[in-house]
């Protein structure tokens, strides 16, 4: 055969190979998914990727925790960076985002090959491809670090038998994209054939990147309190509802629960202790980053999981390897696959008011209406900044609106149908009935203490007198945050002065505001009090 023919027959064995039909598979299910624009952290990620030099992300906490002061992703900005070579076009993000998913999904294919034969390696590839974590995953730009750090360290579990000193920079990298993927090395205790001393290296990239994390934010361990047992306890419900995804009806969780029961149990009876160790080792991979999450989880936390979970699935369908596991995973996939349809226009549901507000924020003249908006307060700010021009107002709360600083005649919200209507036309931030009665109860001297001090990246907090409810109001968003008479919370540091006011309800229905105060610089206190 001549060199043309070899070249001919590489290039269709190339477009042959399953895991060309898997790459296939990803970016067309998801291909809708570039149309996206900014959401939720988008904005500010973007600002401080291009504010951040390249060193100052890993060199400089000063600059760092700008970013966050509570975790350690620098690599989530260096893939921000990336696409702003090309201009700060969400096409581009979103692009890249479902590369990036691809790449994960084939990666997957490959480490599972390893293990099993290629059609079951293929069939949960396609099962996570179309599964509801990548189905959210695709769509927010903000999680990126979830889906490349799976990439880095899909990548050190195929270097590791060959390459292990390799394999570990890929897993310090894996945890400098999310922390998430810190506990890896169990995964390589599954596949290690030669001595111990080889796991030197992944132990040295775990030390190096826990030193490295504390440089940075100060921090060790995790950055709130751990939850309580009812918390964890409530966990597992939480993470099934994430591994099915929002559910039209009762049939696809049932085929997902008969389906992968079936699998499991046929995998402990053919393994036995083999078996038990696999799937507790991947449950422990999956459930220790997050676990600590248990009090307040979202959606963004279980992608990892799903893709444990997933991997795990699929090695007991191919060591059980029967043509009715295959076909027991097959109809997971397909399943998965037609659920993905709807849980996508589920998600463009959700996320329709935020973008509407945003693009209100984004495109408007700075004469428009104020709008009286339901997103974050950064997500319209940061939005606010990258138009690089004045904007229309915008607040958070009613308490603007009592407190007489905007006037609800001037004033627009969106509608839940994601209309633009009249404030006063809508019921999402009061009446004018309500409004009037609230601005009766207004005592301007009533009595109020604040002692608001910032220390290494740690709010704390002492209001008073006791008795009454308070809320934090920002300045001059009034976003309305329910805190408690003393508290703490970590937060980033600040890149330009902030302010605020506190707002204190009495048990009589009374009400009264501090006017506004300036939030404390690092290592300093701001004092108010009205006898």
């Amino acid at each position: 055969m001549n060199e043309n023919g070899r070249g001919m027959k590489r290039s269709a064995l190339f477009i042959l190979h399953p895991s060309s039909f898997i790459l296939l598979f990803t970016l067309l299910l998801h291909a809708d998914a570039i149309k996206g624009w900014w959401l939720y952290d988008d904005p500010q990620l973007v600002l401080e990727a291009q504010r951040q030099p390249l060193t100052s992300l890993f060199f400089n906490p000063a600059e760092y925790v700008h970013l966050a002061a509570h975790t350690f992703v620098p690599l989530q900005l260096v893939s921000y960076k990336i696409d702003l070579l090309f201009g700060v076009r969400p096409v581009v993000f979103y692009a890249h985002q479902l590369l990036a998913l691809a790449l994960a999904v084939v990666l997957l294919f490959f480490v599972l090959r390893q293990h099993i034969d290629e059609k079951f390696a293929a069939a949960g590839a396609a099962l996570f491809a179309s599964s509801w974590a990548a189905t959210y995953a695709v769509r927010t730009l903000m999680i990126r670090h979830y889906v490349e750090g799976l990439v880095l360290a899909l990548i050190a579990l195929l270097l590791w038998r060959r390459r292990p000193m390799a394999a570990s920079f890929f897993y310090l990298l894996a945890m400098l994209a999310k922390e998430v993927y810190a506990p890896l090395p169990l995964l390589f205790l599954l596949i290690e054939r030669e001595p111990r001393r080889r796991f030197a290296w992944p132990a040295a990239s775990f030390v190096i990147w826990l030193f490295w994390r504390w440089r940075m934010t100060q921090l060790v361990g995790g950055y709130a309190p751990f939850p309580s047992l009812r918390e964890i306890a409530g966990l597992p419900p939480i993470l099934w509802s994430h591994l099915i995804g929002p559910a039209h009806s009762l049939v696809a969780p049932l085929i997902f629960a008969i389906g992968a029961a079936a699998i499991v149990i046929a995998y402990l009876v053919r393994d036995r202790f083999r078996a038990a160790a696999i799937i507790i080792t991947i449950a422990a991979v999956a459930t220790a980053p997050i676990v600590a999450l248990a009090g307040n989880f979202e959606w963004r936390y279980s992608f990892a999981f799903v893709a444990c979970v997933i991997a795990a699935l699929t090695i007991a369908a191919g060591r059980v390897n029967r043509r009715w596991s295959l076909i027991a995973l097959s109809l997971l996939a397909v399943t998965a696959t037609a659920m993905s349809f709807p849980q996508r226009r589920d998600y463009r549901e959700q996320t329709r008011i935020i973008e509407a507000e945003g693009r209100y924020v984004a495109s408007q003249p700075p004469t428009a209406a104020s709008l009286a908006a339901t997103a974050p307060e950064w997500y319209l700010g940061g939005l606010a900044q990258l138009r690089r021009a004045p904007s229309p107002r915008y607040f958070f709360s009613r308490f603007a609106i009592v407190a007489g600083e905007v006037d609800p005649a001037r004033a627009v919200t969106f509608d839940t149908h994601a209309q633009l209507v009249p404030l006063t036309s809508a019921t999402s931030f009061g009446t004018p009935s309500e409004w009037t009665r609230e601005r009766a109860a207004f005592v301007a001297s009533a009595p109020l203490n604040i002692t608001f001090s910032l220390a290494h990246h740690d709010a704390s907090w002492r209001l008073g007198p006791a008795g009454g409810e308070f809320t934090f109001l920002t300045s001059p968003g009034w976003t309305a945050i329910p805190i408690p008479p003393e508290g703490a919370r970590r937060v980033p540091a600040a890149r330009e002065r902030q302010w605020f006011r506190i707002r204190r309800a009495a048990p009589d229905g009374s009400w009264t505001l501090s006017p506004v105060l300036p939030v404390p610089r690092e290592g300093e206190t701001t004092r108010w009090k009205r006898p």
